[in-house]
């Protein structure tokens, strides 16, 4: 686990790092924290042993865990107050400790002017809550003051209008719950591949509360209501149906530029959500528009450098993979290649280490454009880079698809005894995971009985002949097709027939609307 004050101080930007050092200065008995607070800046990974060996002639060295603790702390509070404008949630936050202050010294008019002005924060960003909260506060003011006018608003006014407000979170609350128990079953593994994990989909739709929207009693429950049905539509196979709901998502953040100045990341994934099903639906255009949306969010809505590097980051690899996606899908591969030139260098710029859901998807498509274009050996250094991660192996269906790449990979490398043993592993990797699809078992039977053909000398076009008949048979229904979602297997096998490269068919067989 990495060290917590190391990695607050690598987060900061240099703005960030000089107002911190600018406070701290401002402190005599802050330069012992100054100085280690530079030692560790200094350093490219986190070194306890370096650091007490700069510092064995000072005292604090003894209680290292103790001065780091401080300076952690330091910093943060450092921060609480360089960043105390940063959002309208932070503006509320301080607002309610002046209420506080005031309250206890007896100032009730002086907090009735601040709570109006936090009410209309609060309003404009729909933070109910602090609507409740605000009430309690005036609810008090009125006990302490002991005007009859004063108790009789709250049983009269304020006690309705919280009524209400806790029906909206109540709302709220239970979209939440539905919409985050769908995106486990996404995240869990995209496309729907049994019935079990169908029927586990049909559970949260039948829910009442998605009979119509109008249910939805706020910004937020809609937002929820939108997003369930996408993600339900897009794991049953209907992109199209999907990407209806994922337009309008859309449509209610950008109606709402002060929400996605305070959230961008979900600007960030709905955009991400659109452009993905309109990919797939061959909208390239519209696809390419949004994507330029994404890479946009941080100057458009101005949001603070210091505090963009993480959106940056997310912004970086889900455009990336999307814009992959997008070539992949339209039979470019050239631009594919020139792209993946440019995103190696910028994993190096940004430091992008961190292996999330989206890193794994760009890392497979990666792998994919290089073995589509016949470069074998860099498609398996990049799918390696999946194959190899340890502890929790989610979302479980991109480790699925990238198991059949790699042992694909193998075959196509003439590694015959690489590809007998990966045979052997990914049936029990499935099988253990209830994962495949039919097609599936006749690719894995399909290269298991060809290694042998072709240790005799047998020709095999005529079994790739028989294997792409067996495959279109089996890919008939809505159900099946999805088996084909990351890799085309009927194409590949088509490749084989034809002697020509992947990517070569890839772009015959795709209706390519040029970028």
């Amino acid at each position: 686990m990495a060290d917590k004050l190391f990695t607050l101080i690598k987060s900061l930007s240099k703005q960030e790092k000089r107002y911190f050092k600018r406070s701290a200065e401002a402190n005599r008995h802050s330069s012992n924290y100054i100085r280690l607070f530079d030692a560790i800046n200094k350093q490219k990974s986190y070194n306890e042993a370096d650091i007490k060996a700069v510092f064995r002639t000072e005292k604090f060295i003894k209680q290292l865990h103790v001065t780091k603790n401080y300076l952690y702390t330091l910093i943060l509070k450092c921060l609480h107050v360089y960043h105390a404008e940063l959002s309208a949630d932070s503006r509320i936050k301080e607002l309610l400790h002046y209420v506080e202050i005031l309250y206890k010294k007896g100032l009730y008019d002086q907090c009735r002017r601040v709570l109006y002005q936090t009410r209309k924060i609060a309003k404009e960003n729909d933070s109910h809550l602090t609507l409740i909260e605000i009430i309690e506060w005036h609810c008090k003011i009125a006990f302490n003051i002991t005007k009859v006018k004063e108790l009789e608003k709250y049983v009269c006014d304020e006690y309705f209008e919280e009524t209400e407000i806790i029906k909206v979170i109540k709302n709220k609350s239970d979209f939440r719950k539905l919409f985050y128990e769908i995106l486990i079953l996404n995240n869990k593994g995209t496309p729907i591949r049994t019935d079990e994990e169908l029927n586990m989909y049909e559970k949260v739709i039948s829910n009442p509360l998605l009979r119509n929207d109008r249910l939805a009693t706020s910004y937020y429950s809609l937002i929820m209501f939108c997003y369930i049905q996408a993600y339900y539509l897009l794991n049953k196979g209907d992109v199209e149906g999907s990407s209806v709901y994922n337009f309008r998502i859309v449509e209610l953040m950008e109606a709402n530029p002060k929400q996605i100045k305070e959230t961008p990341v979900n600007y960030v994934a709905a955009l991400n959500n659109l452009i993905y099903a309109g990919i797939h639906l061959k909208e390239y255009d519209a696809s390419l528009n949004a994507l330029n949306k994404m890479r946009d969010i941080t100057v458009k809505y101005k949001i603070s450098k210091d505090l963009s590097y993480d959106l940056t980051k997310k912004i970086f690899i889900r455009s990336s993979f999307l814009e992959l996606e997008l070539y992949k899908e339209s039979g470019e591969f050239k631009k594919a290649n020139n792209l993946i030139s440019e995103i190696q260098e910028r994993v190096e710029l940004l430091q992008v280490n961190d292996i999330s859901r989206y890193t794994l998807f760009l890392y497979y498509d990666i792998s994919f454009i290089y073995f589509a274009t016949n470069n074998y050996s860099k498609a398996l250094q990049w799918i390696n880079k999946i194959i190899n991660i340890s502890g929790i192996k989610e979302p479980v269906d991109i480790f699925c698809f990238a198991r059949i790449l790699n042992l694909l990979i193998h075959y196509e490398l003439g590694n015959n005894q690489t590809v007998n043993y990966i045979y052997k592993s990914d049936l029990h990797f499935f099988k253990k995971r209830k994962k495949l699809y039919k097609v599936e078992i006749l690719i894995f039977d399909f290269i298991k009985h060809t290694i042998l053909k072709e240790a005799s000398g047998k020709s095999l076009k005529k079994d790739f002949e028989l294997l792409k008949n067996e495959l279109i048979k089996n890919t008939v229904a809505p159900k099946d097709k999805k088996a084909l979602q990351y890799f085309d297997y009927i194409l590949w096998v088509d490749s084989k027939i034809k002697n020509l490269s992947f990517a070569d068919i890839i772009s015959q067989n795709k209706d390519v609307n040029t970028i």
